[in-house]
């Protein structure tokens, strides 16, 4: 799906982050990744979205987590901004508890090892999911 799109990644702070258009949050719950898949899609994503009209990246997060998987509590960390288009956030997320998921476009809550291989966005999600694991020293 996705055409190898170049993406630039920026410390936090580069840019004002009222200019964030999207959040995207790698999840961990315990020792496994959460990802998500869409209806009508084979391939799986990381969880985020839009940051709408008068939502601060934080609020935009936790809405995001809690409609595509679910999450209840968890604890939210930025990581790095990041632009492929237009400016975004990228964050991780420890997942401690999960309550009914939302009716929503996500079809599917997925718990990984590692990144799945049928990825809908490789190129980006693959270099996001990296950059997560290197600042946080994940294994």
């Amino acid at each position: 799906m996705e055409n190898n799109l170049k993406i630039e990644f920026f410390e936090l702070g580069k840019i004002d982050e009222s200019l964030f258009t999207r959040v995207v949050v790698v999840c961990r719950y315990g020792q496994k990744f959460v990802y998500v898949r869409q209806k009508g899609r084979e391939s799986w994503e990381i969880p985020g979205g839009k940051i709408e009209l008068n939502e601060t990246w934080q609020s935009a997060a936790r809405r995001e987590l809690f409609e595509e998987t679910g999450a209840k509590e968890f604890k939210l960390e930025p990581i790095c901004g990041y632009k492929i288009s237009k400016p975004a956030l990228l964050l991780f997320a420890e997942i401690e508890v999960f309550g009914q998921k939302p009716d929503s476009e996500i079809e599917e809550v997925g718990f990984f090892n590692e990144p799945p291989k049928n990825l809908t966005y490789a190129d980006s999600h693959t270099k996001m999911f990296e950059k997560v694991k290197k600042f946080k020293k994940l294994q």
